[in-house]
């Protein structure tokens, strides 16, 4: 029995999937809600940044450091959703040359291979952070902070990428379909 399929060969998503695939695009749609706040404050802080430095002679200490932080944590939030909606860079030149079985089939592996390394990847940045953690190690710069909040983002961004390679590669059919997107 294909993991797609309900058995009758029609192509649904098996049931046991519906709830996980829910939970999954759901916080990856909150990451891209998140990551799209920060991007306005970043906006406002660089805004204030410029304000306090070129009107009242008086730069932050804390808004160029702040914001370097804010765009690791941007980047982490958006890339699951990047990722479900397929907007990742992919050169198309060997698929669009074979027949489409074999296109569909190089596909997979690509899919499987892209979940797997983002999963170790993922997997590599938890390692770290806890390492952090462990160290009590802060980033450097006139405003630290704990560096396992910044790698944080990136064990989030990198494990639910994954995440959503492996559904693209369960569920090839249901790529926008599962949230209503």
């Amino acid at each position: 029995m294909n993991l797609t399929t309900n058995g009758e060969g029609r192509g649904q998503p098996l049931k046991w999937l519906a709830v996980p695939v829910r939970l999954l695009d759901s916080l990856t749609r909150f990451g891209l809600y998140v990551s799209s706040a920060l991007m306005l404050s970043v906006a406002a802080l660089v805004s204030t940044e410029v304000g306090l430095r070129y009107f009242f002679n008086a730069p932050s200490h804390w808004i160029y450091d702040t914001v370097n932080y804010l765009f690791c944590a941007i980047i982490f939030l958006a890339v699951p959703e990047l990722t479900r909606m397929k907007g990742h860079i992919a050169i198309t030149v060997v698929l669009e040359t074979v027949g489409p079985e074999t296109s569909r089939r190089l596909q997979a592996v690509i899919t499987l291979i892209a979940a797997a390394v983002c999963g170790v990847a993922s997997y590599m940045a938890g390692v770290e952070a806890s390492k952090q953690f462990m160290r009590g190690i802060l980033t450097l710069g006139t405003f630290a902070v704990p560096k396992w909040w910044i790698t944080a983002f990136i064990v989030y961004g990198l494990a639910l990428s994954s995440l959503q390679f492996l559904k693209l590669f369960l569920m090839p059919q249901q790529i926008l379909e599962s949230d209503g997107a």
